[in-house]
């Protein structure tokens, strides 16, 4: 009897314990959308959907992760053959072509396990004939981009990925005939063709059945396993998509200013709702061939990217989230919230968009011909010249938990906001969050913020945020942390934390001494190298990445990005505040 008992009550606290779990389950947010396999999640949303008229994030010039630094390149055979800007050519002297030219940090697979289903890949070849990924230098070798795509098709069956192909460039010997121009070319072009069928051919759809007004489940119920759509430039292959497949918004001559970028993007958009193809949004500003890069203030494309795109990506989600926009393309994509932001435009209304810096203003989004700056702080900022120093941050505490919307709504007069499955109290008037917990200074109107301060509109531009690597005049090394700058000792320590030199920028002595030191840093108790993953006394587990730790959100995700719960290092909890924050994995 008794024994009978326990089980009743067991029976009953199960069920409990599920009514409990179905009222108070949070909706799918970011983290709970595995972006390896959105599509195949957002099914119900997104599956009846003609592709042209489903949200795509892109990454423009994919490949560019892994451009070959000139100063190691063959002394005649520097550039790629697609190198056409004069003064980039001429940056190669100054030290500026490598930051000028890289528009991606991630490799092809990582940004596709990332969520990313667009591809702008630009081939060439080397003199030795050799297929690379070029733009202006060499990149990575055609075969292990190839490679990345085709792994992540086999392990992704229903992620619909469209694989964009530029015109071929062919590096050709300083003189050379109109006839073996062509030769030379159209060899290039039939090896290209062949290696796209032997890496990626099983996993290629039928192109002749597939149109822009196709539907995932139309793909998905007819061409089982063909996951990969490409669309190839020289238009020599029928079996292949041409790029009058669709409609491309960019025009490089209007990509520097940000009122010609609008009105450019405003005029693609209208020209483009009707018509059955696809859609290519290219948010990215690139250099021109005026100069305008090497006078900016900016120190490369990442600099002007996170100008950039918070404007753009505001434009999408604040102005023009009604209209066909289909496929959405930057530079950097992996600083911004551009694949949760397409999760929220596909239908998916839970996303939690508030931390992102998206419709935020910048310095590019204040241009008024020239660059007028703001040059007084306002009270309790501390003028250092060129700069605003903040007030200090304050935490938003531990929070609360999902079911507890209401106390916190009850003790917070200010209002709360969800931040994953916790409730905080809102910033106070003139704060913002940053991630769950912090909340930090607004700057004011005409500033940009840089992290500790606000930077005056018109200085160059210089980004202080957790794991900036910076030097003055003197050639020794710091990371900021917490608002603070660590020295890094020894290029032994350097190496071991997982820095990168070439991300290195240097700032004015003025600005330097204006920001406080920290201690200097040790060499870890574990190497820090990319990839590591580590965790302290608490349970959230860090991926280590470009010298920072990044918090992986959940289990599914960790389970999702093929970790190993062995490789789990533990550290201690001084060590771990060491390691500048990143972005969360989710």
């Amino acid at each position: 009897m008794k024994h009978t008992r326990s089980i009743a009550y067991a029976l009953v606290l199960g069920i409990f314990i599920s009514i409990f779990m179905l009222v108070f389950t949070p909706p799918a947010t970011a983290a709970t959308i595995n972006s390896a396999k959105w599509m195949e999640q957002l099914a119900p949303r997104i599956g009846d959907k003609p592709l042209r008229e489903i949200y795509i994030p892109g990454t423009h010039d994919s490949g560019t992760y892994g451009l070959i630094p000139s100063h190691i390149r063959p002394i005649d055979d520097v550039f790629a053959p697609d190198a056409n800007n004069g003064l980039l050519r001429f940056g190669t002297y100054i030290g500026v072509t490598d930051a000028w030219a890289k528009a991606q940090e991630k490799t092809i697979y990582q940004q596709l396990v990332d969520g990313i289903r667009h591809l702008d890949l630009r081939p060439c070849t080397e003199k030795n004939g050799t297929l690379r990924i070029c733009h202006g230098m060499y990149g990575p070798l055609m075969q292990y981009v190839l490679k990345d795509i085709k792994k992540f098709a086999s392990e992704n069956p229903k992620e619909i990925v469209i694989v964009e192909f530029g015109g071929i460039s062919v590096t050709l010997p300083e003189k050379v005939e109109e006839e073996v121009r062509k030769l030379l070319e159209n060899d290039a072009d039939l090896r290209l063709q062949k290696m796209i069928q032997s890496e990626l051919g099983q996993y290629l759809v039928d192109h002749s059945k597939v149109t822009p007004t196709s539907t995932p489940n139309e793909i998905w119920n007819t061409q089982a396993g063909k996951s990969l759509i490409v669309i190839y430039a020289n238009n020599s292959n029928s079996s292949y998509w041409s790029t009058a497949n669709r409609t491309n918004s960019w025009k490089a001559q209007d990509t520097w200013n940000v009122h010609r970028k609008r009105e450019t993007l405003e005029n693609a958009l209208k020209d483009s709702q009707n018509e059955d193809k696809l859609f290519l949004f290219s948010g990215a500003a690139t250099p021109d061939d005026n100069g305008n890069f090497l006078f900016s203030g900016l120190a490369s494309l990442q600099n002007l990217a996170d100008q950039t795109n918070p404007v753009v990506l505001g434009w999408v989600k604040n102005e023009w989230s009604k209209k066909r926009l289909n496929i959405i393309e930057i530079d950097f994509y992996n600083r911004t919230c551009l694949v949760p932001l397409t999760y929220a435009l596909n239908g998916e209304k839970s996303i939690p968009l508030y931390a992102c810096n998206i419709g935020i203003e910048t310095s590019w989004s204040k241009q008024e011909g020239g660059m007028a700056a703001a040059r007084s702080c306002p009270k309790d900022f501390r003028d250092d010249r060129s700069y605003c120093a903040k007030p200090a941050a304050y935490g938003r505490g531990a929070g609360y938990v999902i079911w507890e919307k209401a106390k916190c709504e009850r003790e917070n007069s200010q209002g709360c906001e969800q931040y994953g499955a916790i409730w905080y109290p809102k910033c106070a008037s003139g704060f913002k969050p940053i991630e769950c917990c912090i909340c930090t200074p607004i700057c004011p109107n005409g500033m940009s913020d840089i992290g500790v301060s606000c930077q005056k509109l018109g200085v160059p531009q210089i980004n202080l945020n957790d794991g900036v690597l910076i030097k003055g005049s003197s050639g020794a090394v710091f990371v900021m942390i917490s608002g603070v700058r660590r020295g890094i000792p020894s290029p032994d320590i350097f190496n071991s934390r997982g820095y990168k030199w070439e991300n290195i920028i240097t700032i004015p002595d003025d600005k330097l001494n204006s920001i406080p030191v920290g201690l200097n840093l040790g060499k870890p108790e574990i190497s820090l190298t990319d990839g590591v993953l580590i965790k302290g006394n608490d349970d959230p587990i860090f991926v280590m990445e470009l010298g920072k730790r990044r918090w992986i959100s959940s289990p599914d995700i960790f389970n999702s990005k093929g970790y190993k719960w062995e490789n789990v290092k533990n550290i201690s909890e001084q060590e771990l505040d060491a390691i500048p924050l990143g972005a969360i994995i989710q």
